[in-house]
């Protein structure tokens, strides 16, 4: 019997410095099963020309669309793809090589899963090593089975990883193309297809997440913003004034208030801060408070005196 199609999705957008290595990560999978849709988002570097000249013994095929953000180049690319299961990885990201597999393996022994992900490593390049997760107590395994509620509560998988059938993703809609941005659509497709399908986890580093400056991870503001956004949307009113849904809007609004103060933005940092202490009040939310209270001068010596810290992806 012939293995199943797997489609692998990958958005471009002035990808030239990273993308030839997440091809070449694709290419050398020991599951031959494959195609490769990549959607060049509007580049305005080199990444088509990098892309062309690239030889794989994958079929790849490049289509083109004008800037309108990763969602929709997802979206497009998964629409033009012909395969029974659909892998994403980001152009800066790369797989080992078992990894589509590993995947492949579990989904043909549960026909209940909607998506498969693994747990990720972390390579910063600036000093070319590997390094710990962004966020140490992250527990991507705890998304298993029916997980929609404990996905709720923090987004812990990484796009990289992730592996969905086909049917599935149809089931549920696609990507939400209404979600602006490098932001949070991957996300709330997660929580759709968490709702009516279960998920699976594969404890092994199975795809390296990059780190490097000029990914959408730190752009903390607006992904925040959304993410707030999607949860307003998404939980019940009842389920929103739970203690545990209190904590992570609370979270969400700190680390907002905390992204303002760095960009130098005082008032709507006083907002979001104030918003987080009303959630679920603590002293370091009252003093985050008082500070963004301070004259801007002596918020911004306060600011300086900080190591940014990213989110996770």
């Amino acid at each position: 019997m012939k293995p199943p199609l797997v489609s692998v999705v990958v958005p471009v957008y002035n990808g030239e410095a990273f993308v030839e290595q997440t091809i070449a990560s694709v290419s050398a999978q020991n599951y031959r099963s494959l195609e490769i849709l990549v959607i060049d988002d509007g580049s305005t570097d080199n990444s088509l020309a990098v892309l062309s000249a690239y030889p794989t013994e994958v079929p790849l095929r490049i289509l083109r669309q004008q800037n309108r953000g990763v969602a929709v180049a997802r979206q497009a690319a998964v629409s033009a793809s012909a395969g029974e299961y659909v892998a994403f990885v980001d152009q800066d990201d790369w797989w080992r090589e078992d990894k589509i597999a590993k995947q492949v393996e579990l989904f043909q022994a549960d026909s209940s899963l909607g998506l498969v992900h693994t747990k990720a490593a972390y390579y910063d390049q600036s000093s070319g090593a590997f390094v710990p997760p962004i966020n140490s107590s992250a527990a991507p395994h705890e998304l298993v089975g029916h997980c929609y509620e404990r996905l709720l509560m923090e987004n812990l998988i990484c796009n990289s990883t992730v592996m969905v059938r086909r049917s599935a993703f149809d089931a549920v809609g696609g990507f939400d193309l209404s979600i602006g941005g490098n932001t949070v659509a991957d996300y709330a497709l997660w929580l759709r297809l968490a709702r009516k399908f279960t998920f699976a986890f594969l404890p092994e580093e199975l795809a390296v997440f990059r780190l490097h400056a000029k990914q959408g991870t730190w752009q903390r503001e607006p992904m925040l913003r959304a993410e707030l956004a999607l949860l307003s949307n998404e939980v019940s009113s009842a389920v929103r004034r739970s203690p545990q849904m209190r904590q992570r809007f609370a979270g969400l609004e700190e680390a907002l208030g905390i992204a303002f103060l760095d960009t130098g933005n005082y008032s709507a940092a006083r907002s979001s801060l104030m918003r987080a202490w009303w959630e679920d009040p603590s002293l370091r939310r009252t003093g985050l408070c008082l500070a963004s209270a301070l004259p801007s001068a002596l918020v911004e010596r306060w600011r300086r005196s900080r190591a940014k810290r990213p989110i996770r992806p």
